[in-house]
């Protein structure tokens, strides 16, 4: 099987606030509070993780040693997956949607009728015909995607990738990479195995969108939302969970690094 998460779950949406919330979510006022309180998970949080939605969490984002560049970009884009295979899609089109501004090559060409006449990814639109030549949607929506496919996505839009397989790296070295990435304004699509930090389910796909350099944890933002909020996980569980075997595949799971180019 491709990565999805396959455990049944019903939709839940975060609050309406979130969208406006970004210019406060950088002095730490109330806007997060208000967006925290909102964001109930179906599924308990496994105590190895500190959930996002939580005092310690929300106090970890703010801190001196956190990057958060990127928080402040993908958190107004970060999509809910439409069904139980989407979440690369998901985080692929949170991704593109941060970076992307109008500015990146071959937008105009991923209109959903929603929002004609504007170029927006969603998880339908981003089937454009040079993604389903990498794998089309039908596949996706019985399947999932491996790391090539979801690599194979982010190409059809201008953007440079790094796709690691986690067997080809340390857990440090992952670490390294991915804080170089936060901090320098980059995004990270990690393929990791559910079981692997304690949580319900299989294989899945989400963004990074911050790490905490003293407690060397990243914060995992979940596009399973009705499932899952996002979670702060220590990069060595994170990295161990990686470092599953893809069935599709018969690689290891990973990371992409994807860098806008612009």
């Amino acid at each position: 099987m491709h990565d999805s998460d396959t455990h049944n779950a019903h939709a839940h949406t975060l609050s309406a606030c979130l969208c406006g919330a970004s210019a406060d979510l950088r002095n730490g006022t109330s806007a997060v509070k208000s967006v925290l309180a909102n964001w109930e998970p179906r599924t308990t949080v496994p105590d190895s993780l500190i959930a996002f939605n939580s005092s310690e969490g929300e106090a970890m984002l703010f801190k001196s040693t956190t990057t958060r560049t990127v928080f402040m970009q993908i958190i107004k884009n970060l999509e809910t997956q439409k069904t139980q295979s989407l979440c690369g899609a998901a985080t692929a089109v949170s991704i593109l949607n941060s970076i992307g501004g109008g500015k990146i090559p071959g937008i105009d060409k991923v209109i959903d009728p929603w929002f004609h006449p504007f170029g927006f990814f969603t998880q339908d639109a981003i089937f454009t015909p040079c993604v389903a030549d990498v794998i089309p949607l039908p596949t996706v929506m019985f399947m999932g995607m491996t790391m090539e496919e979801l690599t194979g996505m982010f190409a059809c839009f201008s953007v440079t990738t790094r796709a690691t397989h986690a067997a080809d790296a340390t857990a440090d070295e992952f670490a390294a990479a991915a804080y170089d990435a936060l901090r320098s304004g980059n995004h990270v699509a990690i393929n990791f195995l559910r079981t692997g930090i304690d949580q319900a389910g299989g294989g899945h796909w989400s963004p990074l969108g911050a790490y905490d350099v003293e407690a060397n944890m990243f914060l995992l933002l979940d596009v399973s939302r009705y499932k899952y909020p996002p979670v702060w996980v220590h990069a060595h569980d994170l990295y161990n969970a990686m470092n599953t075997v893809d069935s599709t595949s018969g690689k290891t799971r990973g990371w992409i690094i994807v860098n806008p180019g612009l």
